[in-house]
């Protein structure tokens, strides 16, 4: 995804107003979607080693290391990505 695309989604949910149970449904089905492809592209990431071409030794690395999250979550998020579809 283009860095544009991504700073326009940025905007958007900064711009987001939430108002009425409606509003809740719609940002809990957004964040679904943005979770699925999350989940995709770093099962993609993982699989085709991608962390390779940062000198990282493994996708559990690389999220420690460049995201901040902590080993458990990593190792969860890794899991969690190779077992989705």
């Amino acid at each position: 995804m283009p860095n544009d695309t991504l700073q326009q989604l940025s905007d958007a949910v900064d711009r987001l107003v939430v108002t009425n149970p409606e509003d809740v449904a719609a940002v809990l089905r957004a964040v679904a979607l943005l979770d699925a492809k999350y989940f995709s592209a770093l099962r993609e990431y993982d699989r085709r080693r991608l962390y390779r071409q940062s000198n990282y030794s493994s996708t559990q690395e690389f999220l420690e290391l460049r995201l901040g999250l902590s080993p458990e979550d990593a190792a969860a998020q890794v899991r969690a990505a190779r077992a989705s579809p």
